[in-house]
């Protein structure tokens, strides 16, 4: 059976192992030019930051370019499509949040999708008790304090770390201010493996616009031209934004496709060491803490960041100079973020262009002023001081990358687009499988992305079986 496979980031390369075990004939696409010389899963990019707000070699013109090739026309709009590491989950860093049994409630089959959690984890190479060395960290008495600093209103809770930090167990405990630096779970690494398989072939520099029906076979409009290869099935990993412009294009609907993304406050604070009430090298622990935050019945939910090791242009601090290089030391980063229903962002799709439009919530501006007495109380007395210059940034549509479930829940004329195989219910054999079917909620959506591609595409290979 022959598969196009839309995409090489996460999701089609996890799709594509599935499909490769069971001789299945794959044909992968993706629209950029890239190397496959990865050595291994965990790859060094000195030159990326976490993401768009943090500037990087090359964001600019991949922004441009991903505006371009999918006639995106939006007044805020700064996704990067950052094919090069494989996907916006790549780029931000490859964090991994498991999702809990509220999360997993949501779905049907949520206890049958958590069974392929040890499978992922091997694939990544990543061990559970890689926690362990986390939770040492967590025991000693300074963290407890942060960690048993609670009311009603505010509280600290443990942080999950990224990818490098389960990695890197031998890391000195005293400068865990280094643990985040630019290290990414890569999935370009695993084509390596994929190109070993005979069945197995991928085309780079191809864009894919649309896809064609012919009785029960399909084509690919690529680059602008249809192309000569028919499939059996075509497997959408665009990305949210790739793969709802396709899906309204082969619905030919005009509906407003709700995206999910989470708004966020970027506050500056400044630890005073001549103050010191609780040991730097401790302070900086604060970058493996979540912060939760209660008001008006709301949670919003943030995490700081040490500026050590950081050349960032957001902080116009450079690493060059001695002086700025020392005081990073001493600067932090509050990423806060909003609930989402705080945002309103809708995709439109018509036979020329693709518009995003987006609105923030009007309690968004109200709670601010709010939001940041409440930090501040709390913050002065683990001597972190406001900085006004780096204050209330408010990150609006596009300007952060946590964007899924748009076709989750999307429906035309009261009946969802999408099946329990996430194949298009009026399109037999063209399936979506990316952060836009899963369900809003996780900050890290990467681990459950492949957990549930797994489990889905082992529905659609017994479903073929049987027929």
């Amino acid at each position: 059976m022959k598969v196009a496979i839309i995409g090489s980031g996460i999701s089609g390369v996890t799709a594509a192992k599935s499909f490769l075990e069971k001789n299945y004939e794959i044909s992968m696409f993706d629209a950029n030019e890239f190397k496959i010389d990865y050595k291994n899963n965990v790859s060094f990019f000195p030159n990326l930051k976490y993401s768009p707000k943090f500037q990087n070699i090359g964001f600019e013109k991949n922004r441009k370019k991903f505006l371009e090739k999918y006639k995106i026309i939006s007044p805020n709009f700064f996704l990067a499509n950052t094919l090069e590491i494989g996907g916006l989950t790549n780029h931000w860093g490859g964090g991994l949040e498991i999702p809990n049994n509220n999360y997993l409630s949501q779905y049907n089959n949520g206890s049958e999708i958590i069974l392929e959690k040890k499978s992922v984890l091997n694939e990544i190479g990543i061990k559970e008790d890689s926690f362990k060395f986390y939770d040492e960290y967590f025991n000693n008495d300074a963290i407890k304090k942060f960690l048993n600093f609670e009311n009603k209103n505010f509280c600290f809770k443990k942080l999950l770390p990224a990818i490098n930090q389960y990695k890197h167990k031998n890391i000195d405990r005293s400068n865990l201010q280094y643990t985040n630096k630019d290290i990414f779970y890569n999935a370009k690494s695993e084509i390596n493996n994929l190109i070993k398989y005979k069945n197995f072939k991928i085309f780079k520099n191809n864009f894919v616009n649309n896809i064609i029906r012919l009785d029960d076979k399909l084509k690919l409009i690529i680059n602008g031209q249809l192309n000569d290869q028919i499939f059996d099935k075509v497997i959408l990993c665009c990305g949210t934004i790739g793969s709802s412009i396709i899906v309204s294009k082969l619905l030919k609907t005009n509906n407003k496709i709700r995206i999910y993304h989470t708004p966020m406050l970027q506050i500056g604070y400044y630890y005073n060491p001549l103050k010191n009430k609780i040991n730097i090298k401790k302070k900086i622990g604060l970058a493996l803490l979540m912060i939760n935050l209660k008001l008006n019945q709301d949670i919003f939910k943030g995490s700081f960041l040490s500026a050590a090791g950081m050349n960032n242009n957001f902080f116009f601090i450079s690493n060059s100079n001695i002086f700025f290089s020392y005081l990073k030391k001493f600067i932090f980063v509050g990423n806060l973020f909003f609930p989402q229903n705080y945002s309103k962002t809708y995709l439109i799709n018509n036979s020329k262009n693709t518009f995003i439009e987006s609105d923030l919530d009007k309690d968004v501006y109200k709670n601010i002023a709010s939001i940041k007495n409440k930090l501040n109380f709390y913050l002065k007395n683990l001597n972190l001081k406001q900085i006004p210059l780096l204050n209330c940034k408010l990150l609006k549509n596009g300007s952060d990358a946590h964007y899924t479930s748009s076709l989750y829940d999307f429906n035309i004329d009261s009946k969802k687009v999408l099946n329990e195989k996430c194949e298009l219910n009026n399109f037999k054999n063209v399936h979506v499988m990316d952060g836009s079917v899963i369900k809003e909620g996780l900050y890290y959506p990467t681990l459950f992305i492949m957990m549930y591609i797994k489990y889905i595409t082992k529905k659609i290979i017994n479903d073929d079986q049987k027929n």
